[in-house]
This record gives C-alpha cells, structure tokens and sequence, in this order.
C-alpha cells in the first residue's frame, strides 16, 4: 500500500512538471504542439526558463508608429491570464476581461515624461512585441483589483511608463521581495528584480512564466529594450527642440553652432540607438519532438554554465555563450567508449597545432577564459529527452546552427558554435575549453538537429581526433540514453578516419 502511495505521488508529480512546462493557457499550433518552446536562456549573466513563442507570432509594424513591433495575442493565449509586457520601450499591463476562452484583453498604457494622461483601452487583439511576464494561476481577485487599480490611475501621468505601471500593481497589493514596486522607473532594472527575487500579491507567492516573443535571445532582446529606452528619451529631446531646429535653419550661424555640437556628443546617441538592428530568425523552421506516451521519455540532470560579473559584461559584446552540462548514468560511458582521447595527440604537430597548443589554447588561457565563461552554474533537474530535443534549434544552409559536443567520463557537454560574432564563437566553442582540459575525454565532435527531426553527428575534432569507430560508438551511447529520438551520423562530413580500424 505504502508503494502504491508512493507511486501516484510520483505521477501526480511528473504530471504537475509536465503541465508546467507547457501551461494550459498557450494556444497549440497544428501539429498539437503548445506554440512556446521551453528554453534556457541568460539574462544579466543570470539563467532563466523560458517559453519562445517567437517562431509561432507574427511581427509586424504597429500602425501607429511604424518603428514600433506587435503581435496579435491570440496567436498566444488560449485562455484570459494578466501579464506585465516588456516591449521597445514601453511597459505595459495587459488585462484580460475575464478568465473565458478566447479572451479580450485590455491594456494599461501610460506615456513617459508626463506627455499624456494614462489610459485602459482595448488592445483589439494586439501587443507589442518582446518579453511578458505571465503571471500564473493569479486568483480572479487579484484580477479585478488589477483591472480596479487601472482605472483608478487612468488620467494620471507618471515619469515613465514603468513607474505608472508599478503604481498600479503596488494599489492592487503586488510586490516584489516584499518591497513595494513604486519605486521603479526603468525596465531592465525592474525585470532583473523581478526574476530575482519573485512577485507576491498580497503576501501570496505569485509564480509566472517568462515568454519571449521576439527572434533573438533573451540577452539581446534585453540590449535593445535599453537602446529603445535611451534613444526615445533622445527622441522626445529633438521633438521638444524641433521648433528651434527649424529656426536654426535659417540661421547659418546657429546651424554652424548645432553641427558641431552634434559631433562632440554624438557619441552618446548612435546611430543604432536612433535605428537598433532588427531581430533576426535563428532558424528557419522550427522541429519539435513527438511522442505518444510521454511517461516513457527518458530523464537526465542539467546544469548550464553563469558567467562572472567580468563576463557577463564581457557577453554584451560577445553575446551569450553557455555550456549545457547532462550528467551521465554511473558506467554507461565504459560501456560504450572506454579509452580516454588526449588533446592534440598528433606526434609531430604542425606549426598552427603549436600555437593552439602552446598559446592560443594552452592549460592558462583555457582556464581564464573559463574564470570568466562558467563562474558557476544552474541546475536543472529531471530534464526529459522532449526538453533538450527542443532546445536544440534547426539546421539549414540558411540559418546554420551546429553544437560542439563533449563526452567524459560523467557528463555529456554541449555549446552552440554560432552566436554572434564569429572569431569569438571559434574560440569560445573549442573542444579543449568545453572539456577544461579533462583527462577523462571519451568522445568530441559536432551534433545538429536536421530539418527532419534527425539529429546527425560526427567527429569533427581537430583537438580530439576520435575514430569513425568511437563515433559509432558515442552513436550507441546517444541511442541509449535518448531511446525517442532518431539518431545518426551526418554523412556530410569527412571523417577523420586515420586510427579507425
């Protein structure tokens, strides 16, 4: 009886994870897949779970202000839950009516610099595009004072969008460690403390789930949330001047006067704060894992790699680069690839071999660059095979994305080859950094997800040099461990074939 107990415990358990990570209230797409891919993402240096949607929203320009990007919400949302919206730059509340299917939302929106009054409006299905906080599970009284505390404020004018916002979740009795929420006025700050220490109403521990609708990851989108909230304080500044700017004009002395002074602090307003990048797709289609009976996936241990503060600066120029660590089953490694690989174990290494070996790469730099790449780590526990096989992003000729992979004796570890800049993705991606110089190296190579659902390795490693046998080898390993997926190896490639007899 007592194992019996235990039994439903643990099911009831698992079945309360799964929800979480695909929450009733996301709208499925065709294939009967929730439309949000669940994600590891950093921001600020710190790991967060989220949920991409951005492959299942459209973008499109709002028609009041063309440089502004929306989604519809429907595309979203299935069913009527409060979020707080983190567009380029505003900050927003979004209010559905009622809990019902299909719902409609309203939306509390104020304008920075005491500029206009704030008002609650209907969205008409739309929102600006970025990152929501959905707040889970909210009980419908929090709702109503939500939308009561929106009224209230409607007519006010605040300095910025985010203090207005916060004034009306601080009347409806949300805070945030406790501390009241009025004292926020800019975005990033706001979303850094919500993430690290929580949202309560009333008390309550209110949990909610981080949506990401923009094709970008998460640390970049944050990037342009600031841009967009600098270059707009610039923005209303050369509005207010226009009058006198036009004045200017005609005045070749002053126009002289107004040049040059663009030029000494032009500095300060770039031009991509005045026109940021846009977003770019990471991949061109996006491949899901299927499965009947979801009990039967197979569970591993994750742990994805923080960088230090140096670093996490560091990331602003080379974006984020993450190590995904899965710990292996005790002596499933021995079973499949016994004999351990040296770095560079040519016996008369070339001279770029050298370089990498005695400089570029050698045991100092490598642990550096590790100082400041994997400060410490996240853990993620119980993660299913679904879970990692979705993380993985498609690849094509379009829109490459290939993951270097290491195998040691208690762990498999992954990282993304492309991110950002590409002489920095050569480096940080190395397999010698990945492994940290390990003497217990059982298998290096790459591994991609084919637009077939295929995963294809192979043992593209300069550094490690494995056997096409140790390649099928590492093939068995993976089969084990991932029984759902298909697996093979990518016929594409070369191998290295030398020592594979």
């Amino acid at each position: 009886m007592r194992r019996l107990f235990i039994g439903l415990f643990l099911l009831v358990s698992w079945n309360l994870r799964a929800a979480d990570n695909c929450p009733s209230y996301l709208q499925e797409s065709e294939d009967g897949q929730p439309v949000a891919i669940p994600r590891i993402e950093s921001i600020l240096g710190r790991n967060v779970r989220i949920l991409d949607a951005s492959a299942y929203v459209k973008e499109r320009a709002a028609k009041s202000d063309p440089s502004l990007q929306v989604f519809h919400l429907s595309d979203i949302f299935a069913e009527g839950v409060p979020f707080l919206g983190f567009g380029m730059p505003n900050v927003y509340l979004g209010i559905p009516k009622s809990a019902d299917v299909e719902p409609e939302y309203v939306k509390f929106a104020a304008k920075s610099l005491k500029r206009g009054d704030s008002v609650v409006q209907d969205t008409r299905n739309v929102a600006q595009s970025g990152i929501l906080l959905v707040f889970k599970e909210l009980p419908e009284q929090a709702r109503e004072e939500l939308f009561a505390a929106a009224k209230l404020h409607e007519g006010t004018r605040q300095w910025t969008c985010v203090n207005a916002n916060c004034r009306v979740m601080s009347e409806a009795g949300f805070t945030s460690g406790g501390e009241s929420l009025e004292q926020y006025y800019f975005p990033v700050r706001l979303l850094k403390d919500l993430l690290q220490h929580g949202l309560e109403w009333r008390g309550q521990k209110i949990e909610f789930d981080v949506i990401r609708t923009k094709p970008d990851f998460l640390e970049d989108v944050r990037l342009k949330i600031d841009n967009a909230v600098w270059s707009t304080l610039c923005r209303h500044a050369e509005r207010a001047c226009a009058p006198r700017m036009e004045k200017m004009a005609s005045q070749p002395f002053l126009l002289r006067i107004k040049n040059g002074v663009s030029n000494v602090f032009g500095v300060f307003y770039p031009a991509q704060l005045r026109f940021p990048k846009e977003s770019e797709q990471l991949e061109s289609k996006v491949v899901r894992l299927t499965v009947e009976d979801e009990s039967k996936l197979s569970r591993i241990d994750l742990a994805v790699s923080e960088p230090s503060r140096f670093g996490t600066l560091l990331r602003l120029l080379w974006g984020p680069h993450s190590l995904f660590e899965a710990k292996l089953p005790a002596g499933i490694i021995d079973k499949y690839l016994p004999n351990k690989l040296k770095a560079f174990p040519q016996e008369k290494p070339d001279t770029i071999t050298k370089i990498k070996k005695n400089f570029l790469f050698s045991k100092p730099v490598v642990k550096l660059i590790r100082s400041q790449l994997s400060a410490s780590y996240s853990r993620f526990n119980s993660m299913s095979e679904k879970d990692l096989f979705d993380m993985l992003r498609t690849h094509t000729d379009e829109f490459p994305n290939k993951y270097n992979i290491v195998a040691t004796g208690d762990r498999l570890i992954l990282m993304k080859i492309g991110i950002q800049m590409k002489q920095v993705d050569w480096l940080l991606s190395k397999h010698v950094l990945m492994s940290d110089y390990s003497k217990d190296v059982r298998f290096a190579g790459e591994i991609l997800k084919e637009a077939d659902g295929t995963l294809s390795i192979s043992n593209n490693s300069g550094t490690y040099q494995p056997s096409f046998n140790q390649l099928d080898s590492f093939l068995g390993l993976l089969k084990e461990l991932f029984p759902n997926i298909s697996i093979g190896i990518d016929l594409g490639f070369e191998f290295h074939k030398k020592g594979s007899q």
